[in-house]
C-alpha cells in the first residue's frame, strides 16, 4: 500500500514538473507605437520608470527621427531586451553596433520584430501571430529573469 502511495505521489510530482509553464504577458515599454503588441508609450529612455518594465521596443518610425547616435548610446546601456519593430528591411544589429545611420543599413527579411540584449541578437520573429507573439514573450522571460 505504501508503495503504490509513493508512486502515485512520484507520477504526480513529474507529471507537475514536466507541464508547460505559463508566460504571461511582459511589460513592455515602447517608444513609438506598434498596433500588435500591447505596450506603454513612454517619451524618453531616461525614464526613471523603465525599470518597471521587462523589455523596450523601438519602432524605425522612432529611430528615424530621432537624434541616431545619442540614441545608440542610450541604447547599449540598458540591461533588458530591446524589441526593433517594423525592421523587416533594417537590421537590430548593424544599427547598435556601427557608426552607420538607420538609412544606410539594408538587409532583407530580417524579421518583424527583431530582440537585442546587451548589443546581441538573440531572437527575431517573422511576424506577429498570436504564436509568435507568445515565443518572443517566452524570450522576454528568460532574459528578464
Amino acid at each position: 500500500m505504501k508503495r503504490s502511495i509513493f508512486m502515485v505521489a512520484l507520477m504526480a510530482i513529474i507529471l507537475t514538473a514536466c507541464a508547460p509553464t505559463e508566460t504571461g504577458t511582459p511589460r513592455i515599454a515602447s517608444l513609438g507605437s506598434h498596433q500588435d503588441v500591447p505596450t506603454a508609450e513612454i517619451q524618453d529612455i531616461g525614464a526613471d520608470d523603465l525599470k518597471q518594465y521587462d523589455a523596450l521596443l523601438i519602432t524605425k518610425d522612432y529611430i528615424e527621427k530621432s537624434d541616431q547616435e545619442q540614441l545608440k548610446k542610450q541604447l547599449n546601456k540598458l540591461d533588458m531586451p530591446i524589441l526593433f519593430s517594423d525592421f523587416d528591411a533594417k537590421s537590430a544589429p548593424a544599427f547598435l553596433t556601427t557608426d552607420l545611420p538607420l538609412a544606410d543599413i539594408d538587409m532583407p527579411e530580417r524579421g518583424e520584430i527583431q530582440m537585442m540584449h546587451k548589443g546581441a541578437a538573440v531572437f527575431a520573429i517573422p511576424d506577429t501571430s498570436k504564436d509568435t507573439l507568445h515565443e518572443l514573450y517566452e524570450k522576454i522571460a528568460r532574459i528578464s529573469k
